[in-house]
């Protein structure tokens, strides 16, 4: 025998409640971010970590200003070679032409440094010679 909804204003509370939670759909488990990042969402894009989202808008003050241009958050994807099961792929959090220098630049902002950053970071180097890589630990 099934509950019409109308009716169900006319239950005891705690009866109410027991059917709305079973009517409603189950909360969403909140991922938790490795070392504490707080994922931020401004103008409707979504970044990884606040400090990140903060040197996004620093770059885009130096794009309009006209120091770099090609501006990208995400938007690239490297090839770093084949490992033992699959091919290995970089995606930095940032990169840009810097007009200033000359040089394409590929950002990562790191909050925390982790033990397989500088291997990967020398790698990086090593396979991509014509971007040069920046680490941002403060913004």
């Amino acid at each position: 025998m099934a509950i019409m909804p109308e009716k169900i204003q006319f239950l005891p509370k705690h009866i109410q409640d027991q059917i709305n939670a079973q009517m409603s759909p189950p909360a969403k488990k909140v991922k938790k971010q490795k070392y504490n990042a707080i994922k931020t969402q401004i103008d409707g894009v979504k970044y990884d970590s606040k400090m990140e989202a903060k040197r996004h808008q620093q770059l885009m003050i130096k794009e309009m200003a006209g120091l770099i241009k090609h501006l990208k958050c995400h938007g690239l994807i490297l090839d770093l070679g084949p490992t033992d099961k699959s091919r290995s792929r970089y995606k930095p959090d940032f990169s840009y032409f810097d007009c200033e220098k000359g040089v394409y630049v590929i950002e990562e902002v790191k909050g925390f440094r982790v033990r397989d950053w500088p291997p990967r970071a020398a790698l990086i180097k090593r396979v991509w010679p014509e971007f040069e890589l920046r680490v941002v630990d403060r913004v």
